[in-house]
């Protein structure tokens, strides 16, 4: 498969190339992806955190660079804006994986990354098995907000994320691209009964790992199935559990 904004070649045949990234371009591993991809005609973007260091390779490979953070969710999400497909090589996974799998089903993106860690595997498939089945059901795919960091890590302004065990998701509306806007339970696009497929498919695919859902649609409330808590008009907020979690808030 080709990727990148070029032309080239590819098996006699002229293809057009999907833009992508190498985030982490700038450690041991990324570095050895990024000149291997400029040394088969590659033109990847690349991206990381720390402005001086992703110029400097950008430049010497003659190639674009963003600069962003994964700790910022609102960064993040304008960073991969435009991406095709993003590569993902900056660890440690456990901390880094969520909020950028976030970000990219946000902005529709490919998510690919080089962990090994089981637990990052299960959070993908997690997330990957509820869109599936509420994208085979004509909903279009589901918007993902502010993540965790797994095993938790600082949110600036974000405290109930800060554990490792939560995630937003904006509620349905009518529409078929749900990524491209949000809704509100009080407003006329707000779809209350795909919101509630939703809810109940995040159960199922994660059955007796989900500690609670805030939500505020009442009708919701009263069927059992979300919780209020302020200022959750607009979003779902997901909150897992473990069994013997060190946190009471998180062990089911």
């Amino acid at each position: 498969m080709v990727y990148g904004p070029e032309r080239r070649q590819a098996e006699g045949r002229e293809t057009v190339q999907t833009p992508w990234m190498i985030y982490g371009a700038n450690g041991y591993t990324g570095e050895l992806i990024a000149r291997e991809a400029v040394g088969r005609g590659l033109k990847p973007v690349l991206a990381g955190r720390t402005a001086a260091k992703m110029e400097a390779l950008a430049a010497s490979l003659g190639l674009r660079a963003r600069v962003f953070d994964l700790a910022n969710a609102a960064a993040t999400s304008r960073g991969v804006e435009g991406m095709g497909l993003v590569l993902h090589c900056a660890g440690p996974f456990s901390a880094t994986a969520a909020p950028m799998m976030a970000a990219c089903l946000a902005v529709r993106a490919h998510y690919l990354d080089i962990t090994g860690e089981i637990s990052v595997f299960e959070h993908a498939r997690t997330l990957e098995a509820a869109a599936r089945v509420i994208g085979s059901k004509g909903l279009g795919r589901i918007g993902v907000g502010d993540a965790s960091f797994e095993h938790g890590g600082d949110i600036p302004g974000h405290e109930t994320h800060e554990m490792g065990m939560d995630i937003d998701i904006r509620p349905l509306r009518y529409s078929r691209d749900q990524c491209s806007g949000g809704t509100n339970w009080h407003y006329g696009t707000y779809d209350r009964n795909a919101t509630r497929q939703l809810i109940r498919t995040i159960r199922a695919t994660a059955p007796k790992h989900v500690m609670l859902i805030y939500f505020n649609d009442p009708v919701l409330i009263r069927e059992g199935l979300t919780t209020w808590f302020a200022g959750h008009d607009d979003h779902l907020h997901v909150r897992y559990c473990e069994k013997t979690f060190p946190n009471a808030m998180y062990d089911c």
